[in-house]
């Protein structure tokens, strides 16, 4: 019955089973045994802890009533805030589990978005007696935990603080991101005396900390990892996907844009109907490189490419304006194969910690590194490579200036 109420709750396709490691995590919160961070590799799923914690308390676990979700990339919010409201309307369909989390009959699971350019529907501040669902950016969380909040009240302050710091589980993704606010968090939870003391035992639980990453950021023996007899199936398919890396010197006189689309065209002549991302530290060399691309994609013959220009300041906007537009055409790439149209994205490197790709076909990101932001790339497309069978990536460095070499 759990393993089938767990699947659904995962959100499973007839025939798919939840990852071994989720099955014995959930048999950790049913038994009411919290880690304190979970270091699995990129691509495995750690966002379903959330869900994981739902059936558990539902279940009759005892674990804190309230999950805060924090990250700190507003498109990731919105991407987790999906993922809490698909979980809403899975209580929705199942009363016995709105029972189990104290929702009175008829009422939905609480779900709130805590993030900038977005009002706070306040649904977590109804009842604190009963389960909610939280998702915020490190800054508005931070700042309730702290008795601030950006447009609250000070009378309504202390409010938000209580309720964010007992009887709560704060979920940190990428927390390798924000040591200060992880070490923070942590602080609060252990009891430290800075943050004053407890008194006498309260009925109410306190603060829990539960720190995702993929970095191998382990807290003692309270973290939560992946054990070799776990790796099987799809989890070894991921882990074990191919990864190919070559690097290329920049000729001397030779463009930026052009190098790039040069190895992009090369790309979409050796396989045919193929996913390329470009990521660029300029706006101008990505512009520029677009339309070198489309001006060769039709010179060699190509035809109609696909090509997605996704630059600028505004990540969430942009990715909302892309998905709804763009995902069919991506989604049945691989149908298309063969058919000599290629599909291209050009993105800035900031940009790639907002989208979560996953595809089974070749693709190829190609960056320019050259300063302190080429090493987050790196890491960013060596976590999407973890998520699909095949890849096939190429780096073009452009030489330093004499004085950068110093």
């Amino acid at each position: 019955m759990f393993t089938e109420l767990l699947s659904n709750a995962l959100g499973l396709s007839a025939g798919q089973t939840p990852f071994a490691w989720q099955r014995r995590l959930f048999g950790e919160l049913l038994a009411g045994q919290l880690p304190r961070s979970l270091d699995l590799p990129t691509g495995l799923g750690k966002t379903s802890v959330m869900a994981l914690w739902l059936l558990a308390l539902a279940s009759g676990a005892n674990l804190p009533r309230r999950l805060v979700y924090v990250v700190d990339r507003r498109a990731v919010v919105d991407q987790a805030t999906r993922v809490a409201e698909g979980l809403r309307a899975f209580v929705t369909a199942n009363p016995q589990l709105g029972a189990g989390l104290g929702l009175e009959p008829g009422r939905e699971l609480p779900i709130s978005t805590l993030r900038g350019q977005f009002v706070d529907n306040k649904a977590w501040l109804e009842d604190p007696a009963s389960a909610a669902i939280i998702v915020g950016t490190v800054d508005m969380v931070g700042s309730r935990l702290l008795f601030g909040g950006y447009g609250v009240s000070r009378k309504m302050r202390p409010y938000h603080a209580g309720l964010l710091a007992n009887d709560a589980l704060i979920v940190l993704d990428e927390a390798h991101l924000v040591p200060p606010f992880e070490r923070l968090v942590s602080a609060i939870a252990d009891g430290q005396p800075q943050f004053g003391t407890r008194g006498l035992a309260s009925p109410v639980m306190p603060l829990k900390l539960l720190s995702l990453s993929a970095t191998g950021r382990s807290h003692g023996t309270r973290a939560f990892e992946l054990r070799a007899d776990e790796v099987e199936g799809v989890v070894a398919q991921r882990l074990g996907a191919v990864k190919a890396l070559s690097l290329r010197e920049m000729e001397s006189g030779e463009k930026l844009a052009e190098a790039l689309a040069k190895e992009a065209l090369a790309l979409a002549q050796a396989h045919g109907a193929v996913r390329c991302i470009v990521f660029c530290n300029s706006r101008q060399d990505a512009d520029k490189a677009a339309a070198i691309i489309l001006a060769g994609a039709k010179k060699a013959g190509f035809g109609d490419v696909a090509v997605e220009l996704l630059v600028g300041g505004r990540r969430v906007r942009e990715r909302a304006r892309l998905l709804p537009r763009r995902s069919k055409r991506w989604a049945s790439s691989r149908a298309r194969k063969g058919s000599g149209r290629p599909l291209l994205f050009w993105w800035r490197p900031r940009l790639a910690k907002s989208v979560s790709i996953s595809t089974p076909t070749t693709w190829c990101p190609t960056w320019w590194p050259g300063s302190a932001w080429c090493n987050a790339s790196a890491a960013s497309i060596g976590a999407a490579k973890a998520r699909r069978e095949l890849s096939c990536s190429s780096t073009i460095r452009k030489p330093l200036r004499r004085s950068a070499r110093r």
